[in-house]
């Protein structure tokens, strides 16, 4: 019996490089020099009620001549943060929904490029802040190897469009929750965080983790995240270097971002023993005072410390770069 699989290999478009993959090449026909970014990934600033249109660059760097489809899709969070694009096979309902491209495919001749103009409309009141949207370019005729095991591959390149409508807005950090869990495979514990966005731009937080529990256990570990979108929530999971004993663990979250004034806390308490884990939360907006029965316990001032001097040290090369990249 042949089983057949379907495995999507996707451009990504990060640090300021063009998304390539399979020898089809996606750029913006035009940049802003005052922009760098602009080189990469379009930032238009549309007002509400409003449009504008642009073109991208499709360029073929194969022998063959290469049939292809062309689709807007939203942006999203990675998993682990990190802007992304929707499938192809998934509706758009945010921003992707804004973009209408001049043709739904286009063939591109062996070893030249074509240009596809579109065109953004940004609906009469939206409120101000950023909209992430992509315009993806998918071959039209998969490959599919042969074999007792037949992998079909997929193979699309996604150009991101951010829309800045203008006005206040601002990156809002919340974390919801965080609970130990097993590592996949049985490798140890994790954090897993529940943290999100609910403000109207988007940030790059960074996270401070904090566990202490029986025979004196102690652990402080800190992240960099990547983008995390407006509206958008993840299972951020932080990777503890133990394998934890049984007992009760307490856990403390502060979250930042460099526009962020003072960090978000989270407590919790957690039983870990035989495999099971439950989780007691409580969310602060604001500091709170390290419990008195825990002296060892971080106290908020040096979380504080750790995340402004964390922050300022990569606010430079990180303010407003993202990986771009399909969602796995």
């Amino acid at each position: 019996m042949t089983i057949m699989a379907v495995v999507a290999v996707v451009a990504t478009q990060a640090n300021g490089s063009a998304a390539m993959v399979g020898g089809i090449g996606v750029a913006p026909a035009h940049s802003d020099p005052s922009r760098p970014v602009t080189e990469a990934y379009f930032v238009l600033d549309i007002a509400p009620g409003q449009s504008l249109s642009d073109a991208v660059l499709v360029s073929n760097t194969a022998g063959v001549p290469a049939d292809v489809l062309v689709d807007a899709v939203d942006g999203i969070t990675g998993v682990t943060s990190g802007a992304v694009y929707a499938n192809r096979a998934d509706s758009a309902h945010g921003a992707g929904t804004w973009i209408t491209a001049a043709v739904s495919s286009i063939t591109v001749a062996a070893a030249s490029r074509s240009t596809v103009a579109f065109t953004v409309r940004v609906p009469a009141g939206t409120a101000p802040g950023d909209h992430l949207a992509g315009l993806a370019f998918e071959n039209a005729h998969p490959s599919t190897s042969q074999g007792r095991l037949a992998v079909t591959t997929v193979t699309r390149s996604v150009i991101g469009i951010l829309v800045r409508v203008p006005g206040p807005s601002s990156f809002h950090l919340h974390i919801d929750r965080a609970q130990i869990q097993q590592q996949p495979g049985g490798g140890g514990q994790s954090v897993v965080v529940a943290v999100g966005n609910d403000g109207s731009a988007l940030g790059k937080p960074i996270l401070a983790v904090s566990v202490d529990g029986p025979s004196g256990y102690r652990r402080f570990l800190y992240r960099q995240l990547d983008t995390i979108l407006p509206g958008d929530t993840i299972p951020y999971p932080v990777a503890l270097p133990d394998n934890l004993a049984p007992g009760d663990y307490r856990v403390q979250v502060s979250g930042a971002e460099e526009t962020m004034q003072s960090p978000v806390i989270l407590t919790s308490t957690e039983h870990y023993g035989s495999g099971v884990l439950g989780v007691e939360a409580t969310r602060s907006p604001t500091v709170v005072a390290s419990p008195a029965a825990h002296s060892d316990w971080v106290p908020a001032w040096l979380i504080l410390s750790l995340l402004a001097a964390a922050v300022a040290g990569g606010a430079a090369g990180a303010a407003l770069t993202w990986r771009l990249a399909r969602r796995g």
